[in-house]
């Protein structure tokens, strides 16, 4: 198998992708072939290894950003980053850069998780422009929340704000940045004293890693976010997960399992780089997006074949992504260009 795993390297092309002519349509040229059942060992070989490929390229990634830092410094970043999602990650990114790691292991040194939170909710709040300017218009329970947060902030002393302009276009209240913002603050108190890294390690030595990092992400305790999407917006009927199960999937799949990849080749960890690998290969799919849809349409023209073909797993949603980078998104060109046509072709 890593004999032929070693051939479809030849026709995978691992390049930067461009959005010029990403959403031209159509059936392509590979699904004459994909819906050939002659053709299902030799595709599902070429899914898993791009599969692979798009891991250990994500890998690399964070490694180029690992040069000078540690792990829990890039950890803090990645999952930051993937809260804002398409439409705020840059603002994310920037309250990550304006507020340090180590800044905020100083100032929370000594503090419980509870107290950690809150402290956190402030810091971040505050810098990210989140707090309102005035009170006054709000109701009693936020009048209080907003007081014990301006009485956090006087403690300590931050660099000045930086503007941060954030994009709600789209996005549903419960998804809100304030939100969002809560459950990383939320992780941060849980994991800032053993360390991300350590943390996050620790939850795969359970049987149910998913559940230990829902749990990290959302307070089981009383919490204005919880029962509110809006400072002094009107309560929910029941409370509602800061970060959703969908959103931290997604941030395992693209953040965690290939920092922790990167981790277990540098410590020589095989057995922990095994483990992940086959965790990712039994994901459940992520929600769809744009790319995948576009590609179940690419290649099968039927929802329904390309959910039989693709075993729905993350792993093979991430080769379709993979493909569509490489190929599908440079239009006609890529298209003639494919390595899936090339390798399919070849009759091997």
């Amino acid at each position: 198998l890593e004999k032929e795993f070693e051939e479809i390297d030849r026709f995978l092309e691992m390049s930067h992708y461009t959005q010029k002519n990403a959403r031209f349509g159509g059936v392509g040229a590979c699904s004459r072939l994909c819906l050939n059942p002659s053709f299902k060992e030799p595709f599902e070989q070429f899914l898993e290894r791009t599969g692979e490929e798009r891991l250990y390229n994500k890998a690399n990634a964070f490694l180029l950003k690992r040069k000078g830092v540690g792990y829990d410094e890039i950890l803090y970043e990645g999952v930051m980053g993937a809260l804002g999602y398409h439409s705020n990650y840059s603002p994310f990114i920037k309250l990550a850069e304006s507020v340090p790691l180590k800044l905020l292991r100083k100032i929370l040194s000594g503090s419980d998780a509870k107290a950690a939170h809150l402290m956190l909710q402030a810091i971040f709040l505050y810098q990210a422009n989140l707090i309102p300017s005035s009170k006054a218009e709000y109701d009693e329970e936020a009048n209080r929340y907003l007081s014990e947060l301006q009485k956090e902030y006087r403690k300590i002393a931050l660099p000045d704000k930086q503007p941060v302009s954030w994009n709600l276009k789209g996005t549903r209240p419960a998804n809100y940045p304030t939100r969002r913002i809560t459950g990383m603050s939320r992780f941060l108190a849980l994991c800032l004293q053993d360390g991300l890294l350590n943390t996050l390690l620790g939850c795969y030595e359970n049987p149910n890693p998913l559940s230990r990092l829902q749990a990290y992400f959302n307070p089981e305790s009383d919490d204005y976010w919880l029962r509110h999407a809006t400072f002094g917006g009107k309560a929910l009927k029941k409370p509602m997960a800061l970060v959703g199960a969908g959103t931290i999937q997604t941030i395992e799949v693209n953040v965690i399992i290939p920092i922790l990849i990167l981790y277990a080749r540098e410590t020589d960890n095989k057995r922990l780089a095994e483990s992940l690998v086959q965790r990712l290969k039994n994901y459940p799919p992520l929600p769809e997006n744009y790319i995948t849809k576009f590609m179940q349409y690419r290649l099968f023209a039927d929802k329904e074949k390309a959910s039989h073909a693709f075993s729905r797993t993350a792993f093979r949603q991430q080769a379709l992504i993979q493909i569509y980078r490489d190929f599908c998104a440079r239009g006609l060109e890529g298209c003639r260009s494919c390595g899936l046509v090339k390798w399919l072709s070849s009759g091997r």
